[in-house]
C-alpha cells in the first residue's frame, strides 16, 4: 500500500483553486520484512532537509496457536535535531526504516500499513497535518527545557562545591527530586518518556570520572549540556519561551 501527500499551492487556495504537484514527502510501507514489520521509505522531493517526521501505525502482537495477545498504535517520531543517530533526510534522497519494536522467541508481529503524518525541515518550515507539527516543536522544547533545568542544577551544585557543601552522593537524590517534579508538571506520556530519558543520561554523567574534584565535573558536564542545547535551540528554529506554536502559523509547503 502506498500513501501520498499532496502539496496544496497557497497561492491557489486564496482564490478558492486546489492544485496538486509532486509531493514534496512522499511514503510507501507496502513491503513486509520477514519478522512482520513493515519497511517504510521517505521520499524528500523538496530542496531542504527533512530533519523530523512523524508517523503511526497499528501493531499487533502474535503467538502462534493462541492468536493476538497485544494490539496498539504507535505514534512514532525521529528527530535528528534532538537525537543525532536518528536520520535527517537531505534534498532530493530517501531513507527507509523497519516499523515497529523488537518482540519475544516463538511471537510474531503484524504492522498496519504506516501512516504518514508530517516533516519539518532545516528552515523551520512544515509539511504534513499542523497538529502533528506542533507534536514535533513540543517535543523539541520539552528536551531544550529539560537541559535547562538541568544546567540551572549543575550551577547551583557547582557553586555549593566551590564552598565545600555538596557531597557527590547526594546529588542523584537531588536530581531525582528535579526529575520528579517536571514529570509531574508534564502530564503528556510522551513528554514524560523523554524527560525520563534525558535525566537517566544527566545520571549516568554525573558518575564518569569519579576521580576528578566535584567541582570540576560539574562544570565540564554543565559546559557541555549548555553546547548542545545552544545547537538544538538554533536546530529547531524555536522561538521561547513559547512552548507551541499556534495553528495558524504553521507553514505548509
Amino acid at each position: 500500500m502506498t500513501s501520498k501527500l499532496s502539496v496544496v499551492v497557497s497561492a491557489l487556495v486564496a482564490f478558492g483553486c486546489v492544485a496538486l504537484a509532486q509531493p514534496v514527502v512522499e511514503t510507501q510501507s507496502n513491503i513486509i520484512l520477514p519478522d512482520g514489520r513493515r519497511n517504510l521509505v521517505i521520499s524528500n522531493h523538496s530542496d531542504k532537509t527533512i530533519t523530523a517526521f512523524a508517523y503511526q501505525f497499528h501493531l499487533q502482537l502474535i503467538v502462534p496457536g493462541k492468536g493476538p495477545f497485544r494490539e496498539e498504535v504507535r505514534d512514532e517520531f525521529k528527530d535528528s535535531v534532538l537525537y543525532r543517530m536518528e536520520p535527517a533526510i537531505g534534498p532530493g534522497k530517501q531513507t527507509s526504516l523497519p516499523i515497529g519494536s523488537g518482540h519475544a522467541p516463538g511471537e510474531q508481529v503484524v504492522n498496519s500499513p504506516v501512516e504518514f503524518k508530517a516533516a519539518v525541515f532545516d528552515d523551520g518550515s512544515s509539511f504534513g497535518d499542523p497538529a502533528w507539527v506542533v507534536r514535533i516543536r513540543d517535543r523539541r522544547v520539552i528536551v531544550i527545557e529539560t537541559f535547562d533545568s538541568q544546567i540551572a542544577f549543575l550551577r547551583a551544585a557547582q557553586a555549593k562545591a566551590a564552598a565545600g557543601g555538596v557531597a557527590r552522593e547526594s546529588l542523584a537524590a537531588q536530581l531525582d527530586e528535579r526529575k520528579a517534579a517536571q514529570v509531574k508538571a508534564d502530564q503528556d506520556p510522551d513528554h514524560q518518556r523523554i524527560i525520563n530519558g534525558e535525566y537517566a543520561a544527566m545520571a549516568r554523567n554525573l558518575t564518569v570520572r569519579p576521580e576528578r574534584p566535584i567541582g570540576e565535573s560539574l562544570a565540564q558536564l554543565g559546559r557541555v549540556l549548555q553546547t548542545q542545547r545552544d545547537k538544538m535551540a538554533k536546530a529547531s528554529g524555536i522561538m521561547f519561551p513559547a512552548k507551541t506554536a499556534p495553528a495558524g502559523a504553521v507553514q505548509q509547503q
